[in-house]
């Protein structure tokens, strides 16, 4: 089986996991994705979680709460997130669980918030840990139990100052929930926005909070990071996680669960730079120009020159997100490959050759904000690999 845990939030996505990461080493879905119907079972292993930090939302989506006040406790817990009594904790984790459970999980998530930049969650955060021990000895779960690290803001890991009580409340957590695993992501980071604080800051210090936390917790146990578009990669490489959490053609990034969907903008994979584009007329004219300027014997000019012919069809239907995962997956697939010892230095040059080619070729349009230079993404990554 392959390292790579794609992250399911859709019916869409079942088809896209399907299609491309059936050899994965499990499946993460959301339990609303379940009691809807919308996910049938799969021959891989499945991680069910039943999305209790969409409690945090202040204008949680119709559909998520009326699937969260199907939870014993639910409004109580709502009304008191910061000072919860035990029965409250004690009554929506056995029914979360216990619903997670009726699915034949191999994982389940234990319910957690997303760490606040204070320490107002910490102690429900302690109390969710406790419960879910409980209620995992009185219903006798014997598969995998994980425990989510939401991280919601760059301060959190700033340096080692401010992200050791964040390991130490994870250490809390995993040892009173009886955890197997942790699963570390950051729902305020999307790593392809080329954001100029990336490769000196934010980068390293998310990377030193999960070597830390590798550290503190038990080097053995599954660990896992992301969703990510190149970072849950590089921190993979680097064998400071056991699995990279994966989107499937649209979301490398997780968002909390019960937010409010807004529609996606049509990407496309440029695959020579290890990165994606917004799908227009500008980014049409780019290729033309870089593939007039790239010599018709290099690889790269031979990937752009495709991307371009299938460019007016990318926007129907779910083309634009095959495309991407299909070149997710190959490019993952490259680098696992290469034993365990090599890849921090597979990855480097791989990216090393993205950002070379970037540096030649003009700006990208005007929708890729602060990352239309284009070998920006690559550079950031590359720089942080070794």
């Amino acid at each position: 089986m392959a390292d790579y845990i794609p992250f399911v939030n859709s019916q869409k996505d079942t088809a896209f996991a399907k299609d491309y990461y059936s050899d994965a080493a499990v499946v993460r879905v959301s339990l609303e994705l379940l009691k809807a119907k919308s996910v049938p079972r799969s021959t891989t292993k499945l991680w069910v979680d039943a999305g209790i930090d969409g409690f945090v939302q202040s204008d949680p989506n119709p559909q998520w709460k009326a699937f969260a006040d199907g939870f014993v406790g639910a409004a109580a817990f709502k009304r008191s997130l910061e000072s919860p009594t035990k029965q409250t904790i004690d009554s929506l984790v056995h029914s979360a669980l216990g619903a997670c459970l009726a699915n034949s999980p191999d994982w389940i998530s234990v319910p957690q918030l997303p760490y606040s930049r204070d320490t107002s969650r910490n102690k429900t955060n302690r109390m969710l840990a406790g419960a879910a021990e409980g209620w995992r000895h009185k219903r006798g779960f014997r598969g995998i139990f994980i425990l989510p690290i939401i991280l919601s803001h760059q301060e959190q890991t700033t340096n080692r100052t401010h992200w050791k009580p964040r390991v130490e409340l994870a250490k809390t957590c995993f040892e009173r929930s009886g955890s197997d695993a942790y699963w570390v992501t950051d729902h305020d980071l999307f790593d392809q926005a080329g954001t100029g604080t990336f490769e000196s800051k934010r980068f390293p210090g998310l990377i030193g909070f999960c070597e830390d936390l590798r550290k503190t917790i038990a080097e053995a146990r599954p660990s896992v990071a992301g969703p990510f578009w190149g970072l849950n990669v590089l921190l993979w490489a680097r064998g400071i996680v056991q699995y990279p959490a994966i989107g499937l053609g649209n979301a490398y990034r997780y968002n909390v669960a019960g937010g409010r969907q807004q529609q996606a903008a049509v990407r496309v994979a440029l695959e020579p730079l290890r990165r994606w584009a917004t799908l227009s007329p500008q980014l049409r004219s780019w290729l033309e120009q870089v593939t007039t300027k790239i010599p018709v014997t290099e690889s790269s000019h031979h990937a752009f020159a495709e991307l371009l012919t299938d460019f007016d069809r990318l926007h129907i239907d779910d083309r634009g997100r095959r495309q991407i995962a299909k070149f997710y997956k190959r490019w993952f697939d490259s680098l696992a490959a290469v034993p365990q010892h090599g890849r921090p230095l597979a990855l480097y040059q791989d990216l090393s050759a993205a950002y070379v080619l970037g540096k030649s070729l003009p700006d990208l349009p005007k929708t890729e904000g602060s990352a239309r230079r284009p070998e920006k993404i690559a550079r950031q990554l590359m720089v942080n690999c070794l």
